[in-house]
């Protein structure tokens, strides 16, 4: 008895293997997209019909008459999804064969991703070989949870920066070069500033295939030599004094050359790495060397101002005016080349307490629609020049915000006033607007609520405008002279 339940045990087991369905090749072998592959499948039930579903398509159908085991061809969308193959059976029910291997790069997946690598130092005006190596990475299938990894990749592809290139192979700036996950770059003397070498995985399984993979970045850093002018002084009280170009990269050349060629003068040679710059005439004046480099195709023009005798300051730049903490912020922008020290002086009466080209003026507490003349004299070995004068004004302490300088040049300040008389004050800045007298918006910029916003105003032309400030549902204007 034992012996013929045994028997009868093997017979359902033999029974429900050979009942499984199946197909070969197998559902778990790797698949290329756009490739015909020739399937043999056998099922449980008789065959009515079969699709392809989710990309797949049947290529040819199974000849009839169609038994349990049959062949027929299919191919694979170039996709990275799950792709089946469905077959119908007389009583409406089916079945599918799933295939999740599909080596397509469609879909963007973590499988696939090359990682960045370190940045490369290439010096420029240089052809140098770089040896590049990444990773390997998998395939991948998307819509899967978690994401289904296989196989390996190790065909890539590298775009590099504009007549960069990868064996015989040169880039037009756009192009992608094939190669494994270990290549040699050889760079252009000058393209790839602030670029990157980008690498992404290569479906090699047939062309024009997509690829949808965000590439890993090797940046380059090709910096600027580092340029420096150095001489005996800046500034020249009588005769001629030296100076001298530093950094300069091996190959590269130099012309020196001065804004003002009346008052001073370039003796010997000019394109030396040395020169000396002689003062020809008794004007004080600042006047502006400069040593401009040339290295295969960059310039690099290197600047040094130089003070002829007792030179005045260009102009005071008034940073900011502030009537409730008692200042006047001011500077000379840029300081005066070899000045020793500054004498400010504020209506005529000399700030003993300042001497460097950034001063903090005190005024009168809460003295408002004012003006006061703000003056500075520069001290250099050559002797004490002539004053440069500023007139500041103070606005009305009746406004809510405060706007200076005004007249302005590059930056404005907006203080809350209500800040500064109110220890519960809701007049916050929001917003900032510039009118011009027409009532057309020149510029805007939102803040969050601060009771100190700095505008940068560089890029509006001179004249006379309105400027707005929003706190809330408040408004506030007020005139704005805008010289530089």
């Amino acid at each position: 008895m034992k012996h013929i339940n045994l028997l009868m045990l093997s017979s359902i087991f033999l029974f429900t293997a050979k009942s499984q369905p199946s197909i070969l090749p197998s559902q778990n072998n790797e698949y290329c997209p756009g490739t015909e592959y020739t399937f043999t499948a056998t099922i449980t039930k008789a065959y009515s019909s079969m699709i392809g579903e989710a990309g797949c398509f049947i290529t040819q159908s199974p000849q009839p008459p169609v038994g349990t085991t049959f062949t027929f061809k299919g191919q694979f969308d170039d996709v990275n999804q799950k792709q089946t193959f469905r077959i119908y059976h007389p009583d409406n029910t089916s079945t599918t064969f799933d295939f999740k291997k599909i080596k397509s790069l469609f879909y963007g997946i973590n499988c696939s991703q090359v990682p960045n690598q370190s940045a490369i130092n290439v010096p420029r005006c240089q052809i140098i070989n770089i040896p590049i190596s990444v990773p390997n990475v998998q395939w991948g299938t998307n819509f899967e949870s978690p994401t289904l990894c296989f196989g390996s990749i190790t065909d890539f592809e590298y775009k590099l920066p504009l007549n960069w290139s990868i064996g015989q192979n040169i880039s037009n700036g756009n192009n992608w070069i094939s190669g494994g996950n270990s290549v040699t770059v050889t760079s252009d003397p000058s393209t790839g500033i602030n670029g990157a070498i980008l690498v992404r995985p290569k479906n090699n399984c047939s062309n024009g295939l997509q690829n949808n993979q965000t590439p890993g970045q090797i940046l380059i850093s090709r910096p600027e030599p580092i340029l420096s002018i150095t001489g005996t002084q800046d500034y020249i009280c009588s005769g001629c004094t030296n100076f001298t170009i530093n950094g300069m990269p091996s190959g590269a050349s130099v012309q020196w050359s001065l804004s003002n060629t009346v008052d001073a003068s370039i003796s010997g040679c000019s394109t030396c790495s040395s020169v000396s710059v002689c003062r020809n005439t008794s004007s004080n004046t600042i006047i502006t060397l400069t040593a401009l480099v040339t290295h295969c195709t960059f310039s690099y023009p290197k600047t040094q101002g130089i003070t002829l005798g007792a030179a005045k300051a260009n102009d005071i730049e008034v940073i900011l005016v502030d009537p409730y903490i008692g200042r006047i912020q001011v500077a000379v922008n840029p300081p005066v080349p070899g000045a020793s020290s500054y004498n400010w002086y504020k209506n005529g009466i000399l700030q003993n307490t300042y001497h460097g080209s950034f001063a903090q003026i005190p005024i009168t507490k809460n003295l408002c629609d004012i003006w006061y003349d703000i003056s500075v004299a520069v001290i250099n070995a050559c002797g004490t020049s002539i004053k440069t004068y500023k007139n500041v004004y103070v606005p009305p302490c009746n406004n809510s915000f405060l706007v200076s300088p005004n007249p302005a040049t590059n930056t404005i300040t907006v203080l809350s006033l209500e800040s500064k008389t109110s220890s519960n004050s809701n007049a916050t800045i929001d917003e900032i607007k510039i009118f011009n007298l027409q009532g057309n918006l020149k510029k805007q910029q939102k803040y969050n609520q601060t009771l100190q916003a700095i505008f940068v105003i560089s890029d509006v032309p001179n004249g006379v405008y309105f400027i707005e400030i929003t706190s809330g549902i408040k408004k506030e204007r007020q005139q704005l002279i805008i010289q530089k």
